[in-house]
């Protein structure tokens, strides 16, 4: 959205944030630097998220939202949000909505988990130990609640894919042949 909002260079966006006195050591940390002369609508996704963050965790406040740190950056660009937001957290409230349970697993203290029937109800869940949020969500079945969220728990593979295994033929074409014009 900000590009929709904002019509001018990084640096003009990020000048109007500096309430805090931080900009100058989040744009080192950010690795932004180098794009302050570029023009918003310039930008790739991750250098306009890292730009959002910086501006956001400028801004004075007493309260810091910030919905879904980790699309379109790196998992080093990944750590380094998260760790900025962490500091912050350190000093202010601040509540994170995101999906990557790494990152998530980094930066919190506490879960929630939110689930529901898009359009028709959305439960958000008391507080839960990081830990236990996340293998709660992963298992499909959040206990203190009695309620199953997903009809099968997601699993990770242990190793790596194997090769395929012999299957039975159920159709074959004996002779097929293919012209290209």
């Amino acid at each position: 959205m900000i590009p929709k909002k904002f019509k001018g260079r990084v640096s003009e966006l990020l000048s109007k944030t500096d309430d805090r006195g931080v900009l100058k050591e989040l744009m080192s940390r950010l690795d932004i630097e180098n794009i302050l002369d570029h023009k918003i609508e310039e930008l790739s996704g991750g250098e306009l998220q890292r730009v959002a963050l910086a501006a956001c965790v400028a801004k004075e406040a007493d309260f810091y939202f910030i919905d879904e740190i980790s699309p379109y950056l790196d998992i080093y660009q990944r750590i380094k949000a998260a760790n900025i937001i962490r500091e912050l957290a350190q000093k202010k409230a601040v509540m994170v909505v995101e999906h990557d349970l790494a990152i998530l697993d980094l930066l919190a203290d506490v879960v929630h988990i939110a689930y529901g029937t898009p359009g028709g109800f959305g439960v958000i869940t008391h507080p839960k130990g990081v830990r236990v949020g996340i293998n709660e969500y992963l298992k499909g079945f959040l206990r203190e609640e009695n309620v199953r969220i997903r009809a099968e728990a997601i699993q990770f593979e242990v190793h790596a894919p194997q090769a395929a295994k012999d299957a039975v033929s159920l159709l074959k074409f004996e002779q097929f042949s293919k012209k290209i014009y």
